[in-house]
């Protein structure tokens, strides 16, 4: 049987790791052509300045690779969730290291490290910055050396953190080698047994007899059936169902937007219900339980558990709202612009503001019932 990936317990572990990527310095979209020319006074400021032009093309990559399953692994608002993760957490570690002499910010390779993030493979997306930005970033600590970022080490080495901070710069794993992400060499990843493997591995062999092991999370098995065997694809691939065809969740067998897979009749425990593709739904009427969502991007579908799938396009909480909890649309609780601390949707907050969870803060660490700064990006 197919290793089902559990949709219905999807959970935000990659929270920390889509602020990785990098980019470009203009505020130009990625699709439009690289400057490379461009040269900019290197320091803080142009370094500020690029921030969300590193939020868009990741986000824009991320979009590509998960398509309308994208707010799982991001959430509803991935460009200003990135950008804020950018700015606070590793702007600031970036800024130390340009000043240190550990790290030196090329402006005129921009266009090469953009360029980079728009073609980087899906498995390795979720966990490291392309290696195409290291003449953007360019490291300066041998290997040996002490570190908080991989952009600080030289060559083909990464700073291996573990669990201690500062990291050590170390040579990035061969195939077979044990890793962390981010710490192999080029064209491999680091896969889920935590070994360097080739990333040809994204069209290796899958299907519902035997385990998918697809590599990356940003990664399903397509094409697959009771009797045919499917291939590792990127998740946007996994939606290609007509609308009017049966659909199945469990078995990651989705339908092509604007249609949605919608249970129609019984229940979402697996093997109980019919799903079928359908809608999506207008604001404020009636929808079904669905994934993806099938209502407003704005709005969930609010089932009731006695009429379950039935239910109504509801607005997403606001700030101070209680959590849209849906287990037909995970990481999609609150309004775009907000988070759930686990009961309350309520805004992330910057270093030194209140908080009493490392999810309410942009650097995603609260202590002492404030949010503080990143010493470290482990493995990043």
């Amino acid at each position: 049987m197919k290793r089902r990936r559990s949709l219905f317990s999807l959970t935000f572990a990659l929270t920390v790791s889509f602020g990785v990527a990098a980019c470009a310095l203009s505020h130009r979209r990625p699709s439009e052509p690289s400057d490379a020319g461009t040269v900019v006074d290197a320091g803080e400021e142009p370094l500020d300045e690029a921030l969300p032009s590193l939020a868009e093309a990741l986000c824009a990559r991320v979009e590509q690779c998960a398509g309308p399953w994208a707010p799982i692994f991001t959430g509803d608002s991935c460009l200003a969730y990135t950008e804020a993760t950018l700015r606070d957490a590793f702007g600031p570690l970036w800024k130390d290291a340009i000043s240190e002499g550990a790290l030196e910010l090329h402006s005129e390779r921009f266009g090469e490290c953009l360029d980079g993030v728009a073609t980087t493979s899906c498995i390795n997306l979720p966990f490291a910055i392309p290696t195409a930005c290291d003449a953007f970033l360019q490291g300066m600590r041998a290997q040996g050396e002490s570190c908080r970022t991989s952009q600080e080490c030289a060559g083909d080495a990464y700073c291996a953190t573990g669990t201690a901070c500062p990291g050590q710069c170390q040579p990035r794993a061969a195939v077979g080698g044990s890793c962390f992400p981010g710490g192999c060499r080029e064209g491999l990843a680091c896969g889920f047994s935590r070994t360097c493997v080739p990333l040809p591995m994204a069209a290796q062999s899958c299907g519902r007899s035997a385990p998918s092991g697809c590599v990356s999370p940003l990664l399903t098995c397509v094409g697959d059936t009771s009797t045919t065997m499917g291939t590792c694809r990127p998740w946007a691939e996994a939606f290609s169902l007509p609308a009017g065809a049966i659909c199945d969740p469990v078995f990651e067998d989705f339908c092509r937007p604007p249609s949605v897979c919608a249970l129609v009749s019984g229940t979402r425990n697996a093997g109980e219900g019919v799903w079928r593709c359908e809608g999506p739904y207008d604001a404020g009427g009636p929808c079904l339980g669905a994934f993806p969502n099938g209502c407003p991007s704005e709005q969930f579908c609010d089932v009731d558990p006695r009429d379950e799938p039935r239910g109504v396009c509801r607005p997403l909480p606001g700030a101070g709202m209680p959590c849209a909890h849906s287990e037909f649309a995970p990481r999609h609780e609150c309004q775009p612009d907000l988070a759930c601390d686990g009961v309350t949707c309520r805004r992330r907050v910057g270093v030194g503001e209140a908080c009493d969870a490392d999810l309410m803060c942009t650097t995603f660490r609260c202590s002492g019932e404030a949010c503080m700064p990143v010493s470290c990006m482990p493995n990043l």
